[in-house]
C-alpha cells in the first residue's frame, strides 16, 4: 500500500511540472552535472566593476529627464550666438549633480561588493570525496550534500534529507523572506529521515548518488513539486538502499533563512 501511495505521489509531482520548466540535476556527482547550465552559488548583487562603472553609471544618470534637460541647456549656453549667459551658470550645476550622484552610486556599489564577498566566503561543511570538508559558500555546486549546524544560515536552497531531531524534523525562521519571526517546522521525507545521522550526529562517511527532477526557480514560498531518486549505502557498502520520494515544500530550505 505504501509503495502504491509513493508511486501516485511521484506521478502527481511529475504531472504538476508539465506546465513549468523542469529543473534536473544529479546528486553528489559534479561531473554529470556539467552537462547542465545551472548557475553557480556565487552571489553577485553589484551593478558595476572598475571598467564599467563610469560609462554605465553615466548612462543611468542620463536616463533621467531632468539631467538630459540640464545637459541640453548647458550645450546651448556654450554657443554665444544663441545665449548671452556665461556657460558656467549651466555647466557647474549639472557637473555638481552628476559628481554627487556618481559618488553615491560608487559607495552603494562598493557596499554591495563587500556584502557579496561576505556571503560568498561564509564557511560551509560539504560532503566531497567520501568525507566532510570545509569550503566557502560561493564554491558550492548543485547536487552537493551540505551539513548545516544549528543557528547557521542556509548557504543555498536545500532539500532537507535528515536532521538530528526525531523523524527528520527541524525548525526555521523565515523573517528575511516573509517577515514572520515565528518558527516554522520542516520535515524530511520518512524514507530519508534517519539515514544520515548516528545518535543525533552526522555520519562521517557514506556512499550516495541519485537524480532529482523538480520545478525551476519561482516566487512561490509555500509550494514545491519534485521527485528525488537516491541510492544510499554506508561506508562499508554492506547494504544499499534505493529511495524514490516526492519533494514538497516541507522539505525545501531556502537560502537566506
Amino acid at each position: 500500500m505504501d509503495k502504491e501511495n509513493k508511486s501516485k505521489s511521484s506521478n502527481k509531482s511529475r504531472d504538476s511540472m508539465t506546465n513549468s520548466k523542469k529543473y534536473e540535476f544529479y546528486i553528489n556527482n559534479r561531473l554529470m552535472n556539467l552537462q547542465f547550465t545551472h548557475k553557480s552559488n556565487t552571489i553577485n548583487q553589484s551593478k558595476y566593476n572598475i571598467i564599467t562603472f563610469l560609462p554605465k553609471a553615466l548612462l543611468i544618470q542620463f536616463m533621467r529627464l531632468a539631467n538630459i534637460y540640464f545637459l541640453i541647456i548647458a550645450i546651448v549656453q556654450l554657443i554665444p550666438i544663441i545665449s548671452p549667459l556665461t556657460p558656467l551658470t549651466a555647466i557647474v550645476p549639472i557637473t555638481f549633480v552628476l559628481t554627487v550622484s556618481l559618488i553615491r552610486e560608487g559607495i552603494e556599489d562598493y557596499n554591495r561588493h563587500v556584502y557579496d564577498d561576505q556571503l560568498n566566503n561564509e564557511p560551509v561543511t560539504v560532503f566531497r570525496d567520501q568525507s566532510w570538508i570545509q569550503d566557502r559558500s560561493g564554491d558550492l555546486l548543485i547536487g552537493e550534500i551540505v551539513y548545516v549546524k544549528q543557528n547557521d544560515p542556509f548557504p543555498s536552497d536545500l532539500i532537507l534529507l535528515d536532521s538530528n531531531l526525531t523523524d527528520g524534523l527541524c525548525f526555521i525562521e523565515t523573517a528575511t523572506l516573509d517577515g514572520e519571526k515565528t518558527l516554522k517546522n520542516k520535515i524530511a521525507n520518512k524514507s530519508t529521515a534517519g539515514c544520515f545521522n548516528n545518535g543525533g550526529n552526522k555520519i562521517e562517511s557514506f556512499n550516495l548518488n541519485g537524480y532529482c527532477v523538480c520545478e525551476g526557480p519561482n516566487s512561490e514560498l509555500y509550494r514545491f513539486d519534485g521527485n528525488l531518486d537516491l541510492n544510499f549505502s554506508d561506508k562499508n557498502q554492506s547494504k544499499e538502499t534505493k529511495i524514490s520520494v516526492p519533494i514538497e515544500a516541507k522539505q525545501i530550505l531556502l537560502k537566506g533563512i
